[in-house]
């Protein structure tokens, strides 16, 4: 006898791995060091609300979200900094919306140092998910 594998899809089901999310604290911060491409590609505007309404029309139930582009820029403190913003962003909008998203920590590569502490910060304080 054959399982039904069927899928539902009235209702989002589809779980992206690669959900890349753009802050607007994020996109300020690759306008002021002239950054604001990704392999040549400018990157968008970008807002929750706007991706949520994406992610429904694709009927995406959870994006395990992540900033697409670096957070270095010559200096170890500017990326530390930077990686901390943007993790406590991603905890807070995982924490707002707990069944859409989870969330995968930036670290300030290639400051070993700060990547390590930054990573016991996410992980066991945000409790981010990788």
């Amino acid at each position: 006898m054959k399982a039904n594998h069927a899928v539902n899809t009235k209702e989002p089901y589809r779980i992206d791995v690669h959900h890349h999310v753009l802050p607007k604290f994020y996109l300020a911060t690759l306008e002021n060091v002239g950054n604001l491409t990704m392999f040549g590609v400018v990157l968008p505007d970008w807002s929750l609300e706007a991706h949520l309404e994406v992610m429904d029309k694709n009927k995406i139930a959870v994006g395990m979200a992540s900033i697409p582009a670096g957070i270095y820029f010559e200096s170890d403190a500017f990326a530390r900094d930077l990686a901390r913003k943007c993790n406590e962003f991603l905890a807070k909008m995982r924490s707002e919306h707990p069944t859409r998203f989870g969330a995968f920590a930036v670290l300030p590569v290639p400051d070993v140092d700060g990547a390590l502490k930054e990573a016991t910060y996410a992980l066991d304080t945000l409790k981010l998910d990788g």
